[in-house]
């Protein structure tokens, strides 16, 4: 995406270890095309789950995805 330049890194004002990402103004104006077709495609790939099947698998996911921040963060 930095290559693209559709996001630039900068120092963090306060931890100079870390980095900010910050969308340029070209990902600026092209998120909300993005954004719909990411819910389109997760609309496509989700059809063959029920309602309560396609909650569990979310859910399912935030946990993995907490345990994936969890761990980095350690």
């Amino acid at each position: 995406m930095e290559r693209d330049g559709l996001i630039v890194r900068k120092e963090h004002p306060a931890d100079a270890r870390a980095r900010t990402i910050h969308l340029t103004d070209p990902a600026r104006s092209i998120r909300e095309a993005a954004y719909q077709a990411a819910m389109q495609i997760n609309e496509e790939v989700l059809a063959d789950l029920s309602q309560d099947e396609t909650q569990a698998f979310l859910e399912y996911m935030r946990r993995v995805i907490g345990k994936i921040k969890e761990v980095d963060n350690s």
